[in-house]
């Protein structure tokens, strides 16, 4: 019988399948991914870039074989200790998924666990009582210790020191530190202190309800104060605001900077009268004018001389204008905004009759 195309393609795609000690079913998932490119570095001996992607893989989803070929490239770069725990992790799933290859991961852990320092981590109370640990508990040097190895300990890196730290429910974090040669045991006990309890908040005492006779003397003594604050009340003469303050103020500084105003352009006014004096007589003592100023006429020399004179004189007299007719505006806009005011304050009418105006100030209560 001949084969059928599809058996044929089959076959050929299972002879070119990778181990399965290290090769994971072909799926479409970023581990997937992250694995197959972790695989072509270590084909090209490039465990240092296969280590970025079998760990980006990990991160995704965990997986045996992700695990061994992890370990497998942390032996190359004799770094026997986080080979150590990346093949136990593996021996940890494998055996929960019921996988043939959780014997290559317990052999690869025994080939370097002579090489290592072993660390085995419990806990105790402030009394000495043992505490079991929870898994993930503990952390050495930042990783976490498999579950398996809180009762057969953690394989580290010999001759430096290690930081541990647990992380037990219900107690406060403790740290502790341990070093030692290779193939060495070492047993580190770390007492744990209990986790302070938030404080209840306190409740407010609650009252028993008053006895009957309590009532009546409290109605009676109620009756008494209220007459008595009433008494003193209406007693009191009510104080009242005054709304219209504020404008006043406003009214009197206006009506002040326009006073200012005006005497500050009435002092430019003196100042014009004389300088135009000053151009009068400087008119009349040159010979090369006729006639008193303004009214007469001066030879084109003599007005180029006699112009910066009265450049100044028409500059005051500009001023003084500007000034008074400003400070004018100012004092009226006071005067206004005072009159304008709300009631409650004094208050200012003007009236007309025949014998002239009034100005009549009235305070309202």
């Amino acid at each position: 019988m001949r084969p059928r195309p599809l058996a044929a393609i089959a076959l050929a795609f299972a002879a070119l399948a990778p181990d399965a000690a290290f090769a994971e079913p072909p799926a479409y998932s970023e581990a997937a991914k992250h694995f197959a490119a972790g695989r072509e570095h270590v084909k090209r001996h490039r465990c240092d870039l296969a280590i970025v992607e079998f760990q980006a893989s990990l991160a995704t989803e965990a997986s045996v074989g992700a695990y061994l070929n992890l370990a497998d490239c942390q032996v190359t770069r004799n770094a026997n200790a986080a080979a150590w725990r990346a093949y136990r992790l593996a021996e940890e799933i494998a055996l929960t998924r019921k996988d043939e290859r959780a014997r290559a991961a317990h052999d690869g852990a025994a080939a370097v666990e002579p090489k290592l320092l072993r660390l085995i981590v419990s806990a105790e109370s402030k009394e000495g009582a043992p505490v079991a640990l929870a898994k993930d508990a503990v952390r050495i040097d930042d990783e976490p210790v498999p579950e398996s190895a809180l009762v057969t300990g953690a394989m580290v890196e010999p001759g430096v020191p290690h930081v541990i730290l647990v992380a037990q429910s219900g107690y406060e974090p403790a740290h502790a530190t341990a070093s030692g040669d290779p193939g060495q045991t070492r047993t580190i006990k770390v007492p744990l202190a209990p986790r302070a309890q938030d404080p209840e908040p306190v409740k407010a005492p609650v009252s028993a309800p008053p006895k009957a006779d309590t009532i009546d003397k409290t109605d009676k003594t109620d009756k008494t104060d209220k007459t008595d604050k009433t008494d003193k009340t209406d007693k009191t003469e009510p104080t009242r605001d005054d709304p219209g303050r504020t404008q006043r103020t406003v009214a009197f500084v206006t009506a002040g900077v326009g006073a200012g105003t005006l005497v500050v352009g009435a002092i430019f006014g003196f100042i014009t009268l004389g300088q135009r004096s000053d151009l009068s007589a400087a008119v009349a003592a040159n010979p090369s004018c006729r006639g008193d100023y303004p009214n007469g006429g001066c030879s084109l020399a003599a007005k180029n001389a006699l112009d910066p004179l009265e450049s100044k004189a028409y500059a005051s007299a500009t001023a003084s204008t500007l000034l008074i007719a400003t400070g004018a505006a100012l004092v009226a806009g006071g005067i206004v905004l005072y009159l304008t005011g709300p009631e409650n304050g004094p208050r200012a009418t003007v009236g007309a009759s025949p014998r002239g105006a009034t100005l009549l100030l009235e305070q309202r209560f």
